[in-house]
């Protein structure tokens, strides 16, 4: 399995380090990324379920001020939490700096 991946990256202009890197690391991404997946797909309840189940003790805990961020969720940062996007802006970041690094070996 190891050796196709880091044949994804090959001929790109990174040494052979840094490929193995490359390739390790979009792989634990995604491993990562399925694992959570899963996990929701198989839970009993769905996120809005499990929340919406709890609204009354969450309303209670925001109302002591002690988790600004969590105060700061709306529909947006819902979203944004769902772990398709976590997936999906992880891999991007990932794969933008991968362009970053390639398009840094070719200028040397």
């Amino acid at each position: 399995m190891h050796d196709w991946r880091i044949r994804a990256v090959d001929d790109l202009g990174l040494d052979f380090p840094t490929m193995v890197r490359i390739a390790i690391m979009v792989g634990t991404h995604a491993q990562s990324s399925a694992y959570t997946l899963a996990r929701e797909q198989f839970a009993k309840h769905t996120r809005a379920e499990w929340l919406g189940a709890r609204d009354a003790q969450i309303r209670q805990a925001l109302a002591v001020g002690t988790m600004p961020m969590i105060a700061r969720f709306g529909a947006d940062a819902f979203e944004a939490s769902q772990p398709e996007s976590i997936f999906e802006f992880g891999l991007r970041c990932l794969l933008d700096g991968v362009d970053k690094m390639i398009v840094g070996s070719r200028c040397r």
